[in-house]
């Protein structure tokens, strides 16, 4: 974030009470003027409780939004503390099929359309996700298409990915959600061709290009590698060899996505 605005969320080590006062009181001596924060799967219900004890801490977002003028641009911001359900950690909701998320996602329907900055605690599936979270969020990005998106919660898939909300983008995700086949197959390779002739003339795609960002905590040295794009490589084709049974066209459709200019 910029120098006018620190969003943070509190992480799976911050459950318990006196760490968690730890947190606040470190963020509220922040010389941010705006302040975000939201709670996660291992983070209590008490957080609304607790920040009002730092009065320095006035935004705290629960499936909320909030307008902030920030270096003469007004922004909007919303935030989430759910994840689909694993155990049973407080935050969570029933997981939601590929079927199920165009309509039953309920849980996604209070993001404004007008949103700048999406704030949740776990991804959308298959963007740095290991292929492994939430269909219903990934539904509701395409229709929000905030310029921002910042999540945790899946550490081994920490990183960045840029991604355009394209024909390609969508057929890939069709493929990779086992809802698709080959048919999809000409649409991301019309796509990797259409990159390539705009990364010639400096420009990527004719969509606009939005950031994912991923700023779980490392838990593993080993999964701190120098490069993103070999660490995504990686990441994806080994889902794809274990959860993918080997089925050709959805390694056609990852080779394709992995040698797009970026």
């Amino acid at each position: 974030m910029s120098s006018s605005t620190l969003a943070i969320q509190l992480s799976p080590g911050h459950r318990r009470t006196e760490e968690m006062h730890a947190v606040l009181s470190w963020m509220s001596q922040q010389p941010h003027p705006h302040k975000i924060f939201i709670a996660g799967n291992h983070d209590a219900d008490f957080v609304e409780s607790l920040k009002d004890l730092y009065p320095q801490l006035p935004i705290y977002l629960q499936e909320t939004s909030i307008s902030l003028k920030i270096q003469d641009r007004q922004l909007m911001f919303y935030g989430s503390p759910f994840t689909p359900r694993q155990g049973s950690w407080p935050f969570q909701y029933p997981r939601i099929t590929p079927a199920e998320s165009e309509h039953n996602n309920r849980r996604w329907s209070s993001i404004p359309d007008n949103v700048d900055v999406l704030i949740t605690h776990g991804p959308p599936r298959h963007h740095v996700d290991l292929h492994c979270n939430c269909f219903g969020l990934l539904v509701a990005l395409w229709r929000v298409r905030p310029k921002l998106h910042v999540f945790g919660n899946i550490h081994a898939a920490r990183g960045t990915e840029v991604v355009a909300w394209t024909k390609d983008q969508k057929a890939y995700e069709r493929i990779v959600s086992g809802i698709s086949g080959w048919w999809d197959l000409p649409l991301i390779f019309y796509g990797w061709l259409l990159r390539i002739r705009h990364s010639w003339t400096g420009r990527l795609t004719s969509e606009p290009l939005r950031l994912l960002v991923n700023a779980a905590a490392e838990v593993l040295a080993l999964l701190r590698w120098r490069s993103d794009q070999l660490r995504k490589a990686s990441l994806i084709l080994t889902s794809c060899l274990f959860s993918f049974t080997g089925r050709l066209h959805r390694l056609v459709a990852l080779a394709l996505f992995l040698r797009m200019p970026t």
